[in-house]
C-alpha cells in the first residue's frame, strides 16, 4: 500500500489503538512519504470507530 506497509498492517494498527492517521503513521510508517495514502487511512479509521460497538449501558467510565 504505502512504504510496503499493507492494509492489514494498518488494520492491524489500528486494532492495537491507533485512532489517527499519526498514530498509523508513528506505528507502521504509512503516510510519510509523497501522502497519497492519507485519505485511504483516514477512511480505514472511520470505517473501523464506525464497527465499534457501543457500552450497552450507555457510560463511558
Amino acid at each position: 500500500m504505502c512504504n510496503f506497509v499493507t492494509e492489514r498492517e494498518i488494520l492491524s494498527a489500528i486494532r492495537n489503538g491507533a485512532v489517527s492517521l499519526r498514530d498509523v503513521t508513528e506505528m507502521t510508517g504509512a503516510g510519510e512519504s509523497c501522502g497519497r495514502c492519507k485519505t485511504v487511512i483516514e477512511n480505514m479509521l472511520k470505517e473501523a470507530s464506525v464497527n465499534v460497538e457501543p457500552n450497552p449501558q450507555g457510560r463511558l467510565f
